[in-house]
Parts: C-alpha cells; structure tokens; sequence
C-alpha cells in the first residue's frame, strides 16, 4: 500500500516562496533596509532568505513525503537555488531591479549554510 504524501507540509515553504517574489517585485523593499547598517547587507539578505527557504523545503520533504536527510539535503538545495536563479531572472523584467549572479550565488550559499552541519557530518563521516 502507498504511504500518502502530506503536501500540507509544503505550505510554509510555498508561502515563503510568495513573499521572496513579492520582495523581487519591489525595487526597494522594506526588509532589505532593515541591514543597510551592515556591509554586504544585500548578499546577507538574500543569504538568510535561502537559509530559511532552505529548512523549508527540507521540512516538506522529510515530513510531508518520508525522505531520508541526505536525500532531502540534496533536493533542498537544488531547489532553492533553482528558485534563487529564477527569482534573478524574473528580476531582470523587473523595472528598478536587476539580475544579478553574485544574489544568486548568496542564495545558494544560504541554502548550503541552512544545511552546514549535517554536510560535515556526512564529510567527516565518510573519511573514517
């Protein structure tokens, strides 16, 4: 018998998926502000935005359809930094906005920092 898959899971992530677009839509969005104190307060942003993403997906995955960690890592971050590069691209339609390489790179190295620990392990693991 087929285990059912819980898609309710995925809400958290789609509804952060929503709002990531809807800040792509302002050319000067309120959040991004918030670190303007900061240097490379951009690129933070969009790492923290991926992290959070990231977990997200992650969540959905093990528990909304019983993937094992490693598998879900794998996925989690590919498909935040598919999102990341689509979220770039749909930027560069954007008026006041631009597609930017480097944003999408912090939001895969957001996605990756999101899972750190449990890659290490996994690293270090495997050299015993």
């Amino acid at each position: 018998m087929m285990k059912k898959k819980n898609y309710l899971y995925w809400l958290p992530a789609v509804i952060w998926a929503v709002i990531i677009f809807s800040m792509s839509e302002d050319p000067d969005p309120a959040a991004a502000r918030l670190l303007n104190f900061l240097p490379n307060a951009d690129k933070i942003g969009h790492m923290a935005e991926y992290f959070i993403f990231s977990l997200l997906i992650y969540l959905a995955l093990v528990k909304g359809h019983a993937l094992k960690a490693g598998s879900a890592v794998i996925r989690a971050v590919f498909l935040a930094s598919l999102f990341g590069a689509s979220d770039e691209f749909h930027q560069k339609f954007t008026p006041g906005r631009c597609m930017d390489i480097f944003d999408w790179l912090a939001d895969t190295a957001g996605a990756l920092t999101a899972h750190a620990g449990f890659l290490l392990n996994k690293i270090s693991g495997s050299k015993k």
